[in-house]
């Protein structure tokens, strides 16, 4: 699958999961397909993934000094996937038990406990929300690429996710202009100094690099969600890494695999399958998080003002576009360094801030590092829209921006 996934600041506090009473509903059985069917279902899944994931355009000759770069750090997904699906297969072929689809209390006593004593919890809490959001989907009319001449109405690919480090991301960018070039999928939790080294040695080719570590990815099977304790936050992640899989199989999908995997690159296009994520992911784990978590009487999830952190950025984005634009890059990186330095002193700690960084955070337009008006036009769209499930049918087709501002006429 093509996606990277989101980065997300692991918040340096707690979040505190309402203790009120969650609404019970009857148990329903942990699948509805037998042992062996689910088993199946699992195979083919993993084998599509693994064969429209793989493959790549010959590389010139600095793509190769990057790999040379990166290989002793990549991660390996095969590896991973073997041994995430060896369990979950193992998983499907014992009889079927008895799950409450809404059985908060373990999923809340999950995100309540320490890292150490979650280990004996995580299965049950995966597949618990895996159900409630698969529930979500189903009550907005979202089930699979294929339900429009298929009549199954089940919801695939399925709602699968571990919770799991997910790996690191190298973001190379031109330093001429603010684009990504090139990604590397690298090993989970590198130690800071071999994200510098990295780095370093990628700059050198003449470029601008930056490692970053993600929230989520959406192009492993099952895909993977970063531990955290918001447990609305890892409701939206699962949310965004399953419609990533389920957007593969449009033509907005498509196109953004084609473009990650260098065979047609289309910067809108990227930005397009991000933010449509986003909006999708928020409202689904919005449905989730109230139905079964929201304490008596607790207000929705604040929509987010334009907090200073944000105009900041936004300013420091457009002063370094008219920089490049200029051509004078030494003076960009400069005043990027500078402004690192200014944001740290209020308190907003970036490691590293240059035009990788902006090329990256610039692909979801709802961040304030973004210049496109993309974000503002799916909005637009999604707010002239009767559902979810009607803005989906209508922007899953599209192959490029001017499709979607002819669909806002």
């Amino acid at each position: 699958m093509p996606h990277f996934g989101r980065w997300f600041p692991i918040p340096h506090t707690s979040f505190s999961v309402p203790s009120s009473e969650s609404k019970r509903g009857k148990c329903t059985r942990r699948e509805h397909l037998p042992g062996p069917a689910r088993g199946l279902r699992l195979i083919i899944f993993m084998a599509i993934a693994i064969l429209l994931s793989t493959g790549c355009a010959r590389p010139s000759q600095s793509e190769r000094s990057i790999g040379t770069i990166t290989k002793p750090f990549e991660f390996n997904q095969t590896e991973w996937e073997t041994r995430a699906l060896a369990g979950k297969l193992w998983e499907s072929m014992k009889p079927a038990r008895c799950d409450c689809i809404d059985d908060a209390e373990l999923v809340k006593r999950y995100f309540q406990a320490d890292p150490s004593e979650r280990k004996s919890m995580e299965d049950r809490a995966e597949r618990i929300l895996s159900k409630q959001i698969r529930q979500a989907l189903i009550e907005e009319g979202i089930w699979n690429p294929f339900d429009s001449f298929l009549p199954f109405k089940v919801v695939f690919p399925p709602v699968d996710f571990e919770f799991e480090p997910p790996p690191s991301l190298l973001v190379v960018s031109p330093r001429e202009e603010i684009k990504i070039i090139k990604r590397k999928t690298l090993g989970p939790d590198l130690p800071l100094a071999e994200k510098e080294s990295i780095e370093a040695q990628v700059d050198r080719l003449g470029y601008s690099s930056l490692v970053v570590e993600l929230g989520g990815v959406g192009f492993t099977v099952p895909t993977m969600v970063y531990e955290t304790s918001d447990l609305r936050r890892a409701i939206e992640i699962a949310v965004e890494e399953w419609f990533h899989q389920y957007l593969f199989f449009h033509p907005l999908g498509f196109a953004y695999a084609l473009d990650s995997l260098g065979w047609r690159e289309n910067p809108d296009i990227a930005t397009m399958n991000e933010t449509i994520a986003g909006i999708v992911s928020k409202e689904i784990a919005e449905k989730v998080y109230r139905k079964y978590y929201a304490a008596e009487g607790e207000e929705s999830h604040p929509a987010e003002g334009p907090s200073e952190f944000k105009l900041l950025m936004r300013e420091i984005r457009i002063n370094v576009d008219k920089r490049l634009a200029a051509g004078d890059v030494a003076g960009a990186e400069a005043y990027m360094r500078e402004q690192r330095d200014f944001l740290a002193s209020k308190g907003y700690y970036i490691r590293k801030l240059n035009q990788a960084y902006f090329a990256f955070h610039g692909t979801y337009a709802d961040e304030p590092t973004t210049v496109s008006p993309i974000g503002l036009d799916l909005q637009k769209l999604r707010a002239g829209s009767a559902s979810l499930a009607e803005f989906v049918s209508k922007v899953k087709h599209m192959t490029n921006y001017t499709d979607l501002k002819e669909a806002l006429k």
